[in-house]
């Protein structure tokens, strides 16, 4: 591959600048695909990452039940109970 090089710079520097840069331009791309992404599906998005914060916040008492002895599906079981009925409870 062939180079031109400014004065006072080496092959190696303007490669290395010339890396850069493309790697600033990707990113940026990148940023701006997911923003638009965001921008698109934010109506969506919601429900899921609802779920998925209470995924993470549950995943510790899935834990600490199957500790107790029970596995993985009943203690799955018991959250998503124990879940609908606070939730039945809210609105009554």
């Amino acid at each position: 591959m062939v180079v031109d090089v400014p004065a006072g710079e080496t092959a190696a520097e303007a490669e290395a600048a010339s890396t850069f840069y493309r790697q600033i331009f990707f990113w940026l791309a990148g940023a701006a695909i997911l923003a638009l992404f965001l921008y698109v599906f934010s109506g969506v998005l919601l429900p899921f990452v609802a779920g998925m914060v209470l995924a993470y916040f549950l995943d510790p008492v899935a834990d600490r039940l199957q500790r107790l002895g029970l596995s993985r599906f009943m203690a799955t079981v018991v959250i998503l109970i124990t879940f609908l009925i606070v939730l039945v409870l809210a609105f009554v």
